[in-house]
């Protein structure tokens, strides 16, 4: 592939008002209360320092008096250690300012205008038109993202630092050159920002007192070793504790009070930024992006787990960025989206249809404002400007080069047995129709049956009782119908959340429902409303449950088959594989006892070791004569049966006088795990056959 020559620049919206990019009323509200956050805390920072020194010069004085004046072997380290309280109390204030933080950049590369000469072009243009200093350096990364950061030290909060840009990769295979102008822009609307300046200032203060609660471990083993070195020393290391213990409450809480205030801040710079990406790029362009970020993200997730589980077949990707659209692709197919120049197209209204929640709640700890808030404040804008459509790619060189090399990067910690096999793009494509023909069901049923089981019922009852009032699927399976379990999702996990609010297991005081605020006593009569919507949705997907059932069983008597036979035999069999998996699950939480529960006494060792001994003696005959059935061996692989095999022949004790024996317990629990995905296996592809005979029944 080529070199790119030349690409076209997006141009900007006409007669932007300049009092666009002025700090808003809630911006400069939110900046004086985190001002108001920091001066609290180097006021209170400065007194600690000062009653600090002030109990250090006693210490040391008293001290010395004592040497001096009760001359006397016990008197010296009395005299010592009291000084030492006061020095090891001051060093605990001093040590953490002068400490240093770095970003992480092992997943980072960088690039140059050399390398990438259309890129950079695109970034000092856009440089120029927001009015901001171009990034010191600028990096790319395999994943969705766009950030820019720099390293943070005791200085940074007095000299002005040059900050970095990162591009994500899989952001670039998301979006397309307009889109990643607005991307970008907003990020560059950070640079201009004066609250840049506060969010070093607020990083650093957070950062001194998250060491001084959470990552003082070498300090505290400074401690320690002086405590061991004599009684008196350690009676004044425990008082100097005591006192670093006081210290650490009140850090407690300025440091709720700072990251609380940045973070209303923060979301006032995210509205900031997304006014300084519309002023250059339109309001259209980031809202597209914003609202494709969250399936670009899950696609290019889902494809690292798909690597994951090749390294043990001795196979790795050669382009995750191939791959990742295909996914996205398949998510179009999956909620009926447009794909429009390879990529997807998602408005308000399919974002809200996946969503499942409905209950929203300003987050005081989010430092982004939600995607649909953001969206409203750009759309307000009204800002227009014409969209360049190609792919984000085409400000790269040899596109397909570089995203094969950083796909490549993803493996440099992976060891290959031998040369591992490559699956490309049409591979990968056909792995995925192969796991879909698996584990997929039926087109007919829309995804009705997917994720759920079928609600179970009594056949003959239901056929005594019901008639036939559909003479097609289509008719039963509505559009509503075809929403009722992301309905019932959403409307579960809304319930939950409310329950948390109403019995104050939740720190939030207030939320957002259907475009209504609501303080926290409104929480029980929501979830009251919301459980009546949550068992009617329930009971109209049975009844839509229950009438394809009648509709079948209408084919089958058509043909002489009996459709109630096969519903019976299928909710019979559902019901022993979820009593298998309740077992399963019972041991696997038993079992982790023994690596999650801290300081078990030897008799609880005890105890629960001999109770999986009894449960695996019990699951070893079950998967004996699982195994023995050859109906079975599609259920589980050659590795996954010499796994039950190698557990079903194992005596050995899992406990005794001297110990225990971690690799006999491993065995016990990676047996329960694949025999629990087995059970699991079996559980679909039985409700697999059973859907896909409907589906030709139906049709």
């Amino acid at each position: 592939m080529n070199p790119a020559k030349s690409y076209t620049y997006p141009g900007s919206p006409k007669n932007v008002n300049e009092d666009l990019l002025k700090p808003s009323p809630e911006f400069r509200k939110e900046a004086l209360g985190v001002v108001n956050s920091i001066i609290t805390f180097i006021a209170t920072f400065i007194l600690l320092i000062i009653a600090a020194v002030a109990l250090a010069i006693g210490c040391g004085y008293a001290g010395y008096w004592i040497v001096v004046n009760v001359p006397n072997f016990w008197s010296i380290f009395f005299g010592i250690g009291l000084t030492g309280l006061g020095v090891m109390v001051l060093y605990f204030l001093f040590k953490f300012v002068f400490k240093s933080s770095t970003v992480d950049r092992s997943q980072m590369i960088e690039i140059t205008a050399k390398d990438h000469p259309l890129l950079f072009d695109f970034i000092r243009r856009l440089a120029r038109e927001t009015q901001t200093p171009r990034p010191k350096r600028v990096y790319i990364s395999p994943d969705v993202n766009a950030s820019v950061f720099y390293d943070s030290n005791f200085w940074s909060m007095f000299l002005p630092v040059r900050k970095n840009l990162n591009i994500g990769l899989g952001l670039v295979n998301s979006v397309n050159v307009s889109e990643l102008k607005a991307v970008i822009a907003h990020e560059f609307g950070h640079f201009s920002q004066k609250s840049m300046k506060l969010g070093s200032y607020t990083y650093h203060v957070n950062h001194i007192i998250y060491d001084m609660l959470y990552d003082n471990r070498d300090y505290e083993k400074t401690l320690e070793a002086w405590g061991n070195v004599s009684n008196v020393f350690a009676f004044f290391a425990t008082v100097t504790g005591a006192v670093v213990e006081v210290i650490k409450e009140i850090l407690q809480r300025l440091y709720k009070n700072v990251n609380e205030r940045y973070m209303a801040l923060s979301r006032q710079m995210e509205f900031h930024a997304d006014r300084v990406a519309a002023s250059v790029s339109g309001s259209s362009p980031l809202a597209t992006a914003l609202y494709r970020f969250e399936v670009s993200d899950n696609c290019y997730q889902s494809v690292l787990n798909y690597y994951n589980s090749w390294v043990g077949e001795n196979r790795k990707g050669l382009n995750v960025y191939e791959h990742q659209a295909l996914l996205m692709n398949m998510w179009a197919d999956q909620y009926g989206l447009k794909v429009e120049n390879g990529l997807l197209q998602i408005d308000s209204t399919a974002y809200k249809k996946m969503r499942k929640s409905g209950v929203r709640v300003t987050d005081q700890w989010a430092s982004h404002p939600d995607t649909v808030d953001r969206e409203r404040e750009l759309n307000e804008l009204n800002l227009t400007a014409d969209v360049v459509s190609d792919s984000a790619w085409a400000l790269f060189t040899e596109p397909e080069k570089l995203q094969r090399e950083v796909t490549a990067s993803l493996y440099e910690n992976v060891a290959f047995k031998q040369d591992a096999q490559l699956i490309d793009k049409e591979t990968f494509a056909s792995i995925l129709q192969e796991h879909s023909e698996k584990f997929g069901l039926s087109e007919v049923y829309k995804g009705f049956y997917d994720g759920r089981d079928i609600t179970v019922f009594d056949p003959r009852a239901v056929m005594q009782q019901g008639t036939v009032v559909a003479e097609k699927l289509s008719d039963i399976l509505t559009e509503d119908v075809l929403g009722l379990q992301l309905r019932i999702e959403g409307l579960t996990m809304d319930i939950e959340f409310l329950e948390r609010i109403q019995d104050k297991s939740s720190t939030v005081k207030s939320f957002d429902f259907e475009g209504t605020k609501y303080n926290r006593t409104d929480a029980k009569a929501i979830a009251g409303r919301l459980k009546a919507e949550l068992k009617q949705a329930s009971a109209t997907l049975q009844k839509a449950d229950k009438d394809i059932f009648l509709l079948y069983q209408k084919k089958c008597a058509m043909k002489g088959q009996d459709g109630c036979s096969t519903y019976s035999e299928f909710f019979l069999n559902q019901e022993k594989a979820a009593e298998e998996s309740k077992l399963l699950s019972s041991m696997i939480r038993e079992a982790s006892q023994l690596f999650t529960s801290q300081n078990l006494s030897q008799g609880m060792w005890l105890a629960i070791t001999n109770n999986m001994h009894r449960e695996g003696d019990i699951i070893k005959e079950r998967m004996r004569s699982f195994l023995s059935d050859e109906n079975h061996a599609e259920y589980y692989s050659k590795e996954e049966k010499e796994i039950l095999e190698r557990f079903i022949s194992d005596k050995r004790k899992y406990f005794f006088n001297v110990g225990f024996d971690s690799e006999a317990i491993n065995l016990h629990m990676q047996t329960l795990h694949v025999y629990s995905q087995i059970i699991e296996t079996k559980s679909f592809k039985y409700k697999k056959r059973i859907l896909d005979g409907q589906a030709i029944a139906l049709s």
